[in-house]
Order: structure tokens, then C-alpha cells, then sequence
């Protein structure tokens, strides 16, 4: 699904899209994955959302991140850059595998 700013009611297989992409995240990072969370509106029960899954990794502090862009990106996601003024914050997109809310 491409990227939009459209507003949709919430869906209750938007918890389960985040765990199956986690499933598929997991495996990149080893043990230097510290944690995995479903963030931003799609992970609050109810809410009005634009229907993109954010998810945040965290890695230990010890992590080459620029090791993993090549899996990540084999896991169609497209690397966004990083963050102006954050070094370290990485964006990534995946712009199918979610389908929009109805």
C-alpha cells in the first residue's frame, strides 16, 4: 500500500500486521536487538489512523546499523535516510503488505 495521509477508522488486524512484520524483523538483528514496539496511531485501540504500522527497533548501543539496511531493505523496505539532526534515527517505508482499513 503506497504511503498517504488519508484518515482511517481504526482496525482491529493492525496489532496482528505488527506482529507479523516483527516476526519477519526479529531474525535480522540478533542479539542486538533490544526491543521491537508497534508505535504511533495504529497501535492505540480506536483511534482514528492514518493506516501506515510504524514500528520502532531498538538495537544495543554497540550495533552497526548500516550492517542491517541491506536485510532490511531484502524485506522490501525502502531506506528513507536519517533523521535531521538525530544521528542514529533511521527511516525505513514499506509501501505494500498492510491493507488499507475499510
Amino acid at each position: 500500500m503506497a504511503l498517504t495521509s488519508q484518515l482511517a477508522e481504526y482496525n482491529p488486524q493492525w496489532p496482528s500486521f505488527f506482529d507479523a512484520e516483527k516476526a519477519r524483523l526479529i531474525p535480522i538483528f540478533g542479539n542486538e536487538l533490544e526491543a521491537i514496539h508497534h508505535v504511533g496511531s495504529t497501535a492505540i485501540e480506536g483511534m482514528l489512523a492514518k493506516p501506515e504500522i510504524d514500528i520502532l527497533v531498538v538495537l544495543k548501543e554497540s550495533a552497526a546499523l548500516e550492517s542491517y539496511f541491506s536485510k532490511i531493505e531484502g524485506l522490501g523496505y525502502r531506506n528513507r535516510g536519517e533523521e535531521p539532526g538525530a544521528p542514529g534515527h533511521w527511516y525505513f517505508s514499506k509501501d505494500r503488505g498492510c491493507p488499507k482499513s475499510r
